[in-house]
């Protein structure tokens, strides 16, 4: 009888033990699903952070070459208006100088040293 009795709660101590198994098993299991998930997902968010990151980059490089490329061309803008500009002054220059012979020339302008002749 004691026999019988050892061996029930051998065979209950059993079930229990493989019930306990089963329930840790699948505690353990939905939290390695768990852990894998958020794995994933930690996967997901970094490649999408690093392309965001490597996307802006890319942008910055164009906007720097946009950028070397305007100044650039206010440079060379800046460069042709200046040479427009002693262009028209010399033109200027000249034009005075012109009126100023024809001026010599026609006896408008008289040298101080004519009235001495």
């Amino acid at each position: 009888m004691l026999q019988n009795q050892a061996y029930a709660w051998k065979e209950e101590n059993s079930n229990l033990q493989n019930e306990h198994n089963k329930q840790l098993a699948e505690i353990y299991g939905n939290n390695q699903k768990d852990i894998e998930d958020v794995k994933k997902r930690h996967s997901c968010i970094v490649k999408s952070l690093k392309d965001e990151i490597n996307n802006q980059k890319s942008n910055i490089q164009l906007l720097e070459k946009q950028s070397l490329q305007k100044e650039r061309e206010f440079k060379e803008k800046i460069s042709r208006l200046q040479l427009q500009y002693e262009d028209r002054i010399k033109d200027m220059i000249s034009a005075e100088m012109k009126e100023i012979n024809i001026k010599n020339l026609n006896g408008i302008v008289r040298s101080p040293l004519s009235y001495y002749y």
